[in-house]
């Protein structure tokens, strides 16, 4: 097949998925809609592979060949089919429950750079307290953008909570957090400041107080 015959048939598909998802919405031709989907899914559109796979799963309880519909699609680097995947092994929705599937699915659509599969992805291995790893997750997940990353990550590099402490970095991390617009971010930035406010003080006035002693001392001398 030539390039320009691939490209032709390769829109064709594309737009027999999208006449498929049209006709599901409109309850008079759902039938055909579905009669569409599948074939869309089963010339391998990714997908239409994967919203077969969840129509079978959840729209008609054929559990087995709609994980397989699921998987397929997954496997074609679909990340929503992921991340569908791991919810369903994790909480053994319509499957038997399996958490190092609903891992593995979840580590995959972190590894294809999807920002919430990091984040969880990071929360699941430091509930593990595998440290190194979920911390390397939580930073990929704040270098990428994901203000509730960098607001946690600041938080227990601040207080040395979970990871091991770095106040400098913490602060930067919770400053990025509040810039984005992080409420949580700036109450634990304000928080972090008073002690150092006050201790100034303290040094003010007792500085003060010690200057007024000797000036009182050569006044009574």
């Amino acid at each position: 097949m030539t390039e320009s015959k691939k490209t032709s048939a390769s829109e064709d598909i594309e737009e027999l998925f999208h006449s498929a998802k049209k006709l599901l919405n409109d309850p008079e031709n759902r039938a055909e809609g579905v009669k569409l989907l599948q074939q869309a899914a089963e010339a391998e559109y990714v997908e239409a592979m994967y919203e077969w796979g969840k129509y079978l799963i959840e729209g008609k309880e054929q559990i087995l060949e709609g994980i397989e519909w699921m998987t397929k699609a997954a496997d074609a680097g679909s990340i929503a089919a992921m991340k569908q995947l791991s919810h369903y092994y994790s909480q053994g929705k319509g499957v038997a429950k399996n958490e190092e599937q609903g891992e593995m699915w979840l580590r995959r659509a972190a590894e294809a750079g999807d920002l919430e599969s990091m984040k969880s992805l990071s929360w699941l291995l430091l509930d593990q307290e595998n440290v190194a790893e979920g911390e390397k997750w939580l930073r990929k997940a704040a270098e990428a953008g994901d203000v509730s990353s960098m607001y946690q990550l600041g938080y227990f590099l601040l207080k040395g909570e979970v990871l091991a402490q770095n106040t400098t970095e913490g602060e930067m991390w919770l400053q990025k957090a509040a810039d984005r617009g992080s409420n949580e971010a700036r109450l634990v930035l304000a928080r972090a400041k008073e002690p150092a406010k006050k201790s100034s003080k303290i040094y003010i006035l007792g500085i003060l107080f010690i200057v007024a002693v000797m000036v009182l001392f050569k006044i009574v001398k």
